[in-house]
């Protein structure tokens, strides 16, 4: 009896499975997660959304060969968190940790966790080899570094141990479930694909700087200016925010040179722009003012021919409007932001942070302090699970894991240059700048380690990776075709 039933969900199964896949693997289903994560966001019904959304990439893990339908989540879930509910700045909530909430998003993300184990199983493990795993040994010591935050000092904490683990599950267990479970996937198609992912993303968190305009009250002050303080979305205060809008602009820039609706995506990414100097993030107005630069010039110079007039012509027009509007206007703009002007080129307390970070590498310079101990500094947090931090990659590394996981790091960081040595071309370029956007803007702030921000580069870094070898099955391919000839 036990047999029949199994055989009769297994046909069932079988029989709506390429329907799901089609709906999961399509434009369809990143669409409804960007609606699903402003819908959560906006009414604090972060439980009810966020549990349809989390059971929906379970089961797209369980019926797809593919972690394609699992990027759209990883890159915009935590965009549901409202400004109610969050247990950072401002509201300080205990929400996450009442037992009603808890509990069954806990389910859900045991389902997601679940789903991705039984993915791997069936999908990646029986195409992973260590031997030919891209830079595995520079991952799995830096690995080890990350455990061994801390270890032997006096400062040393459990919580440091656990988020040496999480940083773990982000660098080397999310970039091998990312790079094995899009190898199937043409990457061309995947490349436009995370473009229109960052495009749904790109008009989510738009769509919320323009809802925290109209709802707080607070964000403009009598003088007309913005109140850096007040800018906050739930999910991240006005840094974390600036940098999530300026990684993006780099893909949104892609997608208007290579898609059909180049004028979508310009506008997506002059919004994006300007939300994120809204956010008044200094990091983010250098490195993102700085990559949509960058952008402009490569679309201009050395993108897709049909797509270099266009650009030519925006960058000429763009440049002299920015001039005009900059005389214009420039009352009107720089008393909007004041506040952030006012502040110039202000440490704003970082060399004070990184004096901290230095002693505290001094008195344990093997494998540092760890991540949760700051010695006299007092420790501040933006959330009670996330650590003082030191707003400098090299810092952070000598103070939290020392020389061993300084070198690690270096290491990693060697590494990883490989996909973008051989064959540099259009689409490396455009994916190097989030690479590149991440590592710049954490030499000012801590993005390298933090989960919401560190989403876009690992993806973009998995897929550089599979350029690689798309390159070397070229040359394989090549060499074979001569060697036929001769």
């Amino acid at each position: 009896m036990a047999v029949i039933k199994q055989n009769k969900f297994t046909k069932l199964f079988n029989t709506y499975r390429p329907v799901l896949q089609k709906f999961f693997e399509g434009k369809l289903y990143p669409l409804f997660i960007a609606l699903f994560v402003f819908l959560g966001h906006v009414t604090a019904l972060e439980l009810l959304f966020g549990t349809v959304l989390l059971l929906s990439v379970a089961l797209a893990l369980v019926v797809c060969d593919t972690v394609k339908p699992f990027l759209p989540a990883l890159l915009m879930v935590l965009y549901i968190v409202s400004v109610n509910h969050t247990p950072g700045v401002p509201s300080n909530s205990d929400y996450f940790t009442r037992l009603y909430v808890l509990i069954p998003l806990a389910c859900c993300f045991i389902a997601v966790i679940a789903a991705a184990v039984y993915f791997t199983v069936k999908n990646i493990a029986p195409q992973f080899n260590v031997k030919e795993a891209p830079i595995f040994i520079s991952l799995t010591v830096l690995s080890a570094a990350f455990l061994l935050n801390g270890a032997f000092s006096s400062g040393w904490k459990f919580a440091s141990l656990i988020f040496g683990l999480a940083e773990i599950v982000m660098f080397f267990l999310l970039f091998y479930f990312l790079y094995y479970g899009l190898k199937k996937e043409d990457t061309k198609e995947l490349l436009d694909y995370i473009c229109y992912i960052a495009l749904l993303a790109s008009a989510v968190l738009v769509a919320e700087m323009v809802f925290l305009f109209i709802t707080n009250d607070k964000l403009i002050s009598e003088s007309g200016s913005i109140i850096k303080e007040e800018v906050y979305l739930g999910w991240a205060t006005c840094n974390p925010m600036g940098f999530s809008l300026g990684v993006i602009i780099p893909l949104l820039m892609r997608g208007a040179m290579v898609s059909k609706y180049r004028l979508v995506y310009l506008g997506a990414t002059l919004a994006t722009w300007v939300s994120m100097v809204l956010t008044m993030s200094r990091n983010a107005l250098i490195f993102g003012t700085l990559a949509l630069g960058v952008s402009f010039i490569i679309g201009a110079f050395f993108g897709p021919k049909e797509s270099r007039t266009l650009f030519r012509v925006i960058l000429a027009l763009g440049a002299v409007a920015a001039v005009l509007g900059a005389i214009v206007l420039w009352d009107k703009i720089s008393g909007l932001l004041a506040d952030v002007l006012s502040r110039g080129f202000d440490n704003n307390g970082r060399f004070e942070i990184w004096k901290s970070s230095w002693e505290n590498f001094k008195k344990s310079p093997i494998f540092g302090r760890g991540f949760f101990d700051w010695g006299e500094m007092e420790a501040y947090e933006s959330a009670p699970f996330i650590p003082t931090m030191s707003h400098n990659t090299l810092f952070q590394l000598l103070s939290s894991m020392g020389i061993f996981g300084t070198l690690a790091y270096g290491y990693y960081r060697f590494k990883t240059a490989a996909p973008f040595i051989k064959n540099f071309s259009f689409d490396k370029a455009m994916l190097m700048l989030p690479i590149l956007y991440t590592m710049g803007a954490s030499l000012l702030d801590t993005f390298i380690f933090s989960f919401h921000t560190a989403f876009v580069y690992t993806v973009a870094l998995a897929i550089a990776f599979k350029m690689k070898d798309d390159d070397t099955v070229k040359m394989l391919s090549r060499d074979s075709a001569q060697n036929s000839e001769q």
